[in-house]
């Protein structure tokens, strides 16, 4: 598990009206053209806008969820079990939670990358690689809804 901590890395991305994009990468395109296929900074399809409605529940699911920000969800329910089981498991939830936060048992949806091929175009710092990933994965940060 630590080494998905270190290894995982999100991007936030900004969507308005009228654009979509992303600061750390550098890269932004029309709000209308998120979701077609982008080479070199050219779209190669015609494929047509993806509604609001579509990308919430895309990147806004809570089945994506990291493993604990489900656990905080059922502690209530957990705290019902016996004491010394209760305990136990609280016990490791919270000595691992640095590392349960960055496992999450459901993918996130992704979308094509817009910034696919655009190699020595992006920002510097940006992901290693990312400019030849064919997909870019949506979800929303679980530090971003938690209630606690």
């Amino acid at each position: 598990l630590a080494v998905a901590r270190t290894e995982s890395r999100w991007l936030w991305y900004e969507f308005s009206p009228y654009e979509v994009g992303c600061d750390e990468i550098g890269a932004w395109i029309p709000s209308w053209s998120f979701g077609r296929e982008f080479y070199k900074g050219k779209s190669i399809d015609r494929a047509p806008e993806v509604s609001f409605s579509i990308l919430a529940g895309i990147y806004a699911s809570a089945f994506c969820a990291s493993l604990q920000l489900y656990y905080q969800e059922v502690k209530p329910t957990m705290a019902l079990l016996p004491n010394a089981i209760y305990s136990w498991i609280d016990g490791i939830m919270n000595e691992r939670e640095q590392d349960l936060d960055v496992v999450h048992p459901v993918p996130p949806d992704k979308l094509p990358n817009f910034a696919k091929g655009l190699s020595g175009r992006l920002r510097e710092g940006s992901p290693p690689g990312f400019e030849d990933q064919d997909f870019i994965p949506l979800m929303v940060s679980s530090r971003a809804i938690r209630t606690t």
